[in-house]
């Protein structure tokens, strides 16, 4: 049986596996037995990828079919400092999933044009979870928080691009939501602070796949950021209508 190589976002961990991308999404979002359905999202690896970091010898001793034939769901190969020794370049196609295992594939595209975007909105996924406020496009926005010449960085990052909503509102109305009203107070703070990142909320959650996303996800290092561009909803609902019915109903 084939084998693929998967890196999980949500949580961050390397798996083989024998499920082709779609079947292994499904069985992330809603497993064999019962448990709580969750969005999942996850890249697949060059199935050649090596490293010395990782004990890669583990997939051919153990992602093995069980002894009924059955293949080999999920073969953990570590649960730790997984998305730094990863390089970009191996790195394939990114997978979003619903809570109830429906798959969308993105591949990877140029990165898109830069804006005249006063700041932008970044939820970061891995291998940390704040929403953050930036002055910066998504590029250099990956290279200040991956250089190690900045005391607070990390060595890889993923993270999405959100819709900022509207900063005219009073950010005391009752009709504003916590996260709009934090939004607000950091977009006011960020001109005094001359900050170029400034957190919005230190713990982000996501809450489903069709909820804020400006333009799509990042993924990179220090070196090279690759981008997986999320289409229009139109564009989504018209090729891929079950996973957008899904993703909007749960």
């Amino acid at each position: 049986m084939k084998k693929y190589l998967y890196l999980s976002i949500m949580p961050e961990t390397l798996v083989a596996s024998m499920l082709p991308p779609e079947e292994f999404g499904t069985y992330l979002a809603i497993g064999s037995q019962r448990k709580i359905p969750q969005e999942a999202m996850f890249f697949s690896l060059d199935p050649s990828f090596s490293s010395k970091f990782f004990d890669m010898s583990l997939v051919e001793k153990k992602c093995v079919p069980h002894k009924d034939g059955r293949p080999k769901k999920s073969l953990y190969i570590s649960i730790y400092r997984v998305l730094e020794n990863i390089p970009p370049s191996a790195i394939k196609s990114l997978y979003l999933v619903t809570r109830d295992g429906r798959v969308l594939e993105i591949a990877p595209a140029p990165l898109p044009e830069k804006t005249n975007d006063e700041y932008h909105l970044y939820a970061e996924l891995c291998p940390i979870s704040p929403l953050v406020m930036s002055s910066l496009e998504p590029e250099g926005f990956c290279k200040n928080l991956t250089s190690p010449a900045h005391p607070l960085h990390v060595p890889g990052i993923c993270f999405m691009n959100m819709i900022i909503p509207d900063l005219s509102v009073d950010d005391t109305s009752m009709a504003v939501t916590s996260i709009h009203a934090h939004i607000i107070e950091t977009y006011k703070s960020m001109g005094a602070s001359g900050k170029k990142i400034k957190i919005v909320d230190r713990r982000y959650k996501v809450k489903g796949w069709n909820r804020g996303i400006k333009d799509g996800f990042f993924i990179g290092n220090k070196e090279k950021l690759l981008f997986f561009p999320l289409a229009s909803p139109e564009e989504i609902d018209v090729e891929h209508h079950e996973w957008w019915r899904s993703a909007n109903l749960l």
